[in-house]
C-alpha cells in the first residue's frame, strides 16, 4: 500500500543520516563487555530469540535484509481493536526485536482500512467476567491494578524499544 511504502521509504531515509548509520554499525557486545551492554539495557545472547520468523495469531512480521521491521497489526475485519491476543502479541514481537541485534528499525502499521480502533470491548467484558470470580473487593482491585500496569508496559514497549519505532497510521477516526 502507499501508506506502507512511505514508511519503508522513511525508515530507509532515516537509516541513511548520521544517527541510522551508527545504527546499522552497532554491533553487540562480546562477552568481555557483556557487564557493560547489561547495563544499556539489553544482551544480545547468540541463544536469544529474534523477530525474524516469529509466527503469531494477530500481527504480522517481516524483516527485510537491511533489519528494517515490518511489524503489522493484523485483524482487518476487527478494524486491529487490540484485544488480549494482540496485547500478548505486541509483547512478545517487541521483547524479540530488542534482543535481536540484526533489528534496526521497526515501522508499525494496521493491515486494512485502519492503522487500529483502540481496545476491543470485549477485553472489558474479559476482566470483568474475572473480576466476578474473586469475591474479595481488595483482590479485585489489586487484580485491576495488575492488569492496569501490564497494558502500560506493553503500551510504551515501542517508546522504550532500542531501536527507532515509525508508526505509519492511516485511516478515520
Amino acid at each position: 500500500s502507499a501508506t506502507m511504502q512511505a514508511a519503508k521509504s522513511m525508515a530507509i531515509r532515516f537509516l541513511r543520516t548520521p544517527l541510522g548509520k551508527r545504527l546499522l554499525a552497532a554491533q553487540p557486545l562480546q562477552a568481555d563487555g557483556l557487564a557493560l551492554q547489561a547495563l544499556a539495557g539489553g544482551v544480545h545472547s547468540p541463544a536469544a530469540e529474534t523477530i525474524a520468523g516469529a509466527d503469531y495469531e494477530t500481527i504480522a512480521v517481516s524483516v527485510s535484509s537491511s533489519g528494517v521491521v515490518d511489524l503489522a497489526l493484523n485483524r482487518p475485519r476487527k478494524l486491529n481493536a487490540i484485544n488480549m491476543a494482540v496485547w500478548n502479541d505486541l509483547a512478545d514481537a517487541f521483547r524479540r526485536i530488542d534482543n535481536d541485534p540484526n533489528a534496526r528499525c521497526v515501522v508499525l502499521r494496521g493491515e486494512g482500512r485502519h492503522f487500529c480502533t483502540g481496545m476491543d470491548l470485549n477485553v472489558f467484558s474479559q476482566m470483568t467476567a474475572l473480576s466476578y470470580q474473586e469475591t474479595c473487593d481488595a483482590r479485585k482491585r489489586e487484580m485491576l491494578r495488575k492488569f492496569i500496569l501490564r497494558f502500560q508496559e506493553i503500551i510504551s514497549m515501542p517508546e522504550k524499544c532500542r531501536v527507532p519505532v515509525i508508526a505509519a497510521v492511516h485511516g478515520h477516526g
